[in-house]
């Protein structure tokens, strides 16, 4: 059995092969669209996390369009989306059951 700090250990390795592969501010779209999906899922269920996830992610990129020293990128709305999108189609596709 792990204990919490080899688990710690293991995240901080993936985390950084995966910043190796990704950039690292695509990977907080992802993680931070993962975790408000959950937040939100937990609360309303997958479809109403799934609109939530998606209707904020637009919000920010358009925000980030509007100004001068953001940059809007397609890119970031999917990363910010997939994890949600992903959990919903595994649900409806009975994996999550």
């Amino acid at each position: 059995m792990y204990d919490i700090q080899q688990m710690i250990v293991g995240v901080e390795l993936l985390l950084g092969k995966l910043n190796g592969m990704v950039k690292h501010d695509k990977l907080l779209h992802f993680f931070y669209g993962y975790w408000i999906f959950i937040i939100v899922s937990v609360i309303g269920g997958y479809l109403i996390g799934l609109v939530f996830i998606s209707v904020l992610a637009g919000l920010k990129e358009w925000y980030d369009s509007s100004r001068d020293n953001h940059t809007s990128d397609i890119m970031d709305f999917i990363y910010t989306v997939s994890s949600g999108l992903s959990i919903t189609i595994f649900n409806y596709m009975g994996f999550l059951n």
